[in-house]
């Protein structure tokens, strides 16, 4: 969907003007029958390389208010390293970021709006808004 200067409330990008495609978001509303889901392919991976993810979460409800979202990620063709991970609480948005290796010139990114794939893990009905998704390479150091 897009959300008039939803970029720069959610992200404070008003310092780079108006930017094509910053106001367009992912909106999903969490059901007891089973996660939501949004996956895209990842293509031009190092095997064995590490790469990040990050992305954010918006509460628009303000249902759970400088809490973390239950929101899970998994990487097909990539092993997750939590150790490098975090998922950092900011108001009524969440930072989401995840290092993982890639297994494989290609990996299959998943966002779900549940904990995981049995437990939804926060309020049936709450409406959750993803943004910003970005894949770069990661430096270790």
């Amino acid at each position: 969907i897009t959300i008039p200067n939803f970029g720069r409330i959610t992200q404070n990008r008003s310092y780079l003007g108006v930017v094509p495609g910053a106001d367009e978001c992912v909106s999903m509303r969490r059901s007891d029958k089973g996660p939501n889901r949004l996956t895209q392919t990842i293509k031009d991976l190092q095997p064995g390389r590490l790469y990040s993810v990050s992305f954010y979460s918006d509460d628009p409800g303000k249902t759970m208010t400088g809490s973390r979202h239950a929101v899970s990620m998994a990487i097909e063709r990539g092993e997750i390293l939590p150790a490098l991970s975090a998922q950092t609480p900011q108001i009524d948005l969440n930072r989401h970021f995840t290092v993982f290796r890639a297994k494989a010139d290609t990996a299959v990114l998943t966002i779900s709006d549940w904990k995981d794939d049995a437990t939804a893990g926060g309020p049936v009905g709450q409406t959750l808004r993803y943004d910003f998704v970005q894949v770069q390479p990661y430096d270790a150091e």
